[in-house]
């Protein structure tokens, strides 16, 4: 049964996604013939989707998908982008679980994708960063450049036996599993062992958060989801607080226990895109 043209087929997402689907046709070098006949249908229902003289099923836009050669999840996270293209809501993101430990992957592609159409980031930039957080720690200087651990092995060859264990872990860190921000690391600890514990058998790697966990000087360590630099930013872009007081309050509900100074620091951020449209800001904010 055919859908008629309604109110609802011309909104403004649903142009969105059209625009989204027509681009993807063109970039697969597809006519909308060629498309119909690998959907099986006549050169007419592609052309009354385009036109939204068509209201598409979740059905109807896999298929579409599979034909043009693209996931569906990419489909649907770049609409859901566009959002960031609206005037009316610019900068804004769409809406999200309230907790980041409750966010599934498509909530956190969907965050990339964001910052990528509201032009805050690239995905070079992305990418770059990411690459950047992969590669793994300088054991070099962590660990074959101290005494502590030369001693143990002859003149000059402490490097190589650092390098086998390094070459010889698994790559991710003994607690999370995460491949990120590793770091060389001890079992047991030096408050409870001294210069003992620097021997190789008893180093392991962690990532950044999972150290700050074990570490007695950080009792809040562990409470938050993220790492505090990545959840001041989480509060920013996700709670939208329209004041510099509104931001602290998020960031101490979130947990996060150092000075105030962070907090102004990161307020920053919300500075520097109000100044393009991208954030918008209370004039009675303290900062």
């Amino acid at each position: 049964m055919e859908y008629m043209a309604s109110k609802t087929i011309y909104s403004d997402s649903y142009k969105d996604l059209t625009a989204i689907l027509r681009d993807a046709r063109e970039k697969a070098g597809m006519t909308q013939e060629q498309l119909a006949t690998a959907l099986g249908e006549d050169q007419s229902f592609v052309s009354k989707v385009e036109r939204r003289e068509r209201r598409l099923d979740l059905e109807e836009l896999r298929r579409i998908c599979i034909a043009l050669g693209v996931h569906l999840s990419d489909i649907i996270g770049q609409w859901e982008a566009t959002i960031a293209t609206d005037p009316s809501r610019r900068g804004m993101l769409r809406e999200t679980p309230p907790k980041d430990s409750g966010w599934s992957a498509f909530n956190w592609k969907s965050l990339i994708d964001w910052f990528v159409q509201s032009g805050i980031l690239t995905y070079k930039e992305v990418a770059a960063l990411t690459l950047g957080h992969l590669n793994p720690s300088q054991v070099g200087t962590s660990i074959a450049s101290k005494k502590t651990f030369q001693k143990h092995f002859p003149a000059r060859q402490c490097w190589a036996a650092v390098r086998q264990w390094h070459f010889e872990q698994p790559g991710k860190c003994i607690d999370c599993g995460t491949r990120l921000e590793l770091q060389a690391d001890h079992i047991e600890p030096r408050e409870i062992l001294g210069d003992d514990a620097d021997r190789l058998e008893n180093m392991t790697l962690r990532c950044r958060r999972c150290n700050v966990i074990r570490r007695p000087s950080h009792k809040q360590g562990g409470l938050t989801f993220l790492t505090a630099e990545a959840g001041l930013m989480w509060i920013l872009f996700t709670k939208r607080p329209r004041t510099y007081q509104e931001f602290e309050k998020h960031c101490r509900e979130y947990g996060m226990t150092m000075a105030n100074i962070r907090f102004q620091e990161s307020w920053a951020m919300a500075r520097w895109l109000e100044r393009e449209g991208l954030y918008e800001i209370d004039k009675d904010s303290q900062f």
